[in-house]
């Protein structure tokens, strides 16, 4: 495969109608496409939606093209090419599920119309993008990149990833998904870091419950193939 060249404007598919991702192959790309691909299947977009791959590694998140989109360098991020309005952004990965459920998800299909429900799965998305994924970037990170070895640095966030799994592995004992009886955003912004514990040197069998749950949505249809290995990605996203 041919090593990407730079790209110094902004990829003309940008300006495809519907909605445009972003992205890159990390645990916040992969949980966008979940939730853009189960609404593309419930034929809920009426655009459809197209994904342009982002090339982090390149530096790509530097040009000023990108930055116009995702302010703070960062992916994934996804433009709405709404039809009558100017072009809306999303530029950070719990925002996106959340605009995806208020604006797209009419009938409820993985969002809740229960209040108490959908402030839940929202609860649930907010402990994933504060502790759950950067927490879990910081221990790959530490593990994976770093030249210099640092057992403290290490140490301390492989502590915190082994207690913060340790809260799903309870809330997971006694249910099939995060928020009620059913898939939700919850769901697909948690699974896609969880599937890559191991990336981080952490055996995720030593949870049994969390480990069955990343099985669980791993086989669903809609998810199959989205992120074929986990054995590579990049934790700069």
């Amino acid at each position: 495969m041919s090593t990407p060249i730079l790209r110094t404007e902004a990829p003309a598919e940008f300006s495809n109608p519907g909605l445009v991702l972003a992205y890159g192959n990390s645990p916040n790309g992969w949980k966008i496409v979940y939730a853009l691909q189960a609404l593309k299947e419930a034929d809920v977009l009426p655009d459809g939606f197209t994904a342009v791959p982002v090339y982090l590694q390149k530096g790509e998140q530097c040009q000023e093209w990108y930055t116009r989109y995702s302010p703070n360098s960062k992916m994934p991020f996804l433009i709405d090419n709404r039809r009558g309005k100017e072009p809306l952004c999303n530029f950070e990965s719990g925002a996106i599920l959340e605009y995806l459920a208020r604006v797209y998800d009419k009938n409820y299909l993985y969002t809740f119309e229960d209040d108490d429900l959908y402030q839940d799965m929202i609860n649930w998305i907010h402990l994933c993008q504060a502790n759950l994924g950067p927490q879990s970037g910081q221990l790959n990170h530490f593990a994976r990149y770093t030249e210099v070895k640092c057992d403290y640095s290490h140490e301390r966030f492989r502590t915190e990833v082994l207690r913060i799994y340790g809260v799903y592995e309870k809330h997971l004992s006694t249910r099939a998904y995060l928020v009620g009886d059913k898939l939700s955003y919850a769901d697909f912004c948690t699974q896609p870091w969880m599937r890559t514990l191991f990336w981080a040197s952490v055996d995720i069998e030593q949870f049994p419950n969390v480990a069955a749950y990343v099985k669980r949505i791993e086989e669903l249809p809609l998810t199959e193939g989205v992120a074929s290995s986990g054995a590579r990605f990049s934790d700069e996203g």
